[in-house]
């Protein structure tokens, strides 16, 4: 085997260098993917935030009109001890 020459060295730096720069390109751009996703879920995750939130509210309306158009207990008690009592007979 020959003794290297400086400029076989340089070479050989030279590629390593190079090998290690496509790495760390390679790496960056893998971040990028990983920063872009990670932005995209969160927007994500607060549109389906703010969904669940109108959802919520949208039920408790929703609930409030229900329940403001069923008569309560007492009111359903005496309407059906009164229409008992109208037709002359039991239930």
């Amino acid at each position: 085997m020959m003794p290297r020459t400086p400029g076989a060295k340089i070479d050989e730096l030279r590629r390593a260098i190079g090998e290690s720069e496509q790495r760390r390109q390679a790496a960056e751009v893998k971040l990028a993917d990983c920063e872009r996703r990670l932005g995209t879920a969160g927007e994500t995750i607060a549109a389906q935030d703010r969904r669940i939130g109108w959802l919520k509210s949208e039920v408790a309306r929703l609930r409030d009109a229900a329940a403001s158009t069923v008569p309560t207990d007492y009111a359903r008690d005496a309407r059906q001890f009164f229409s008992v009592y109208s037709t002359g007979g039991a239930r």
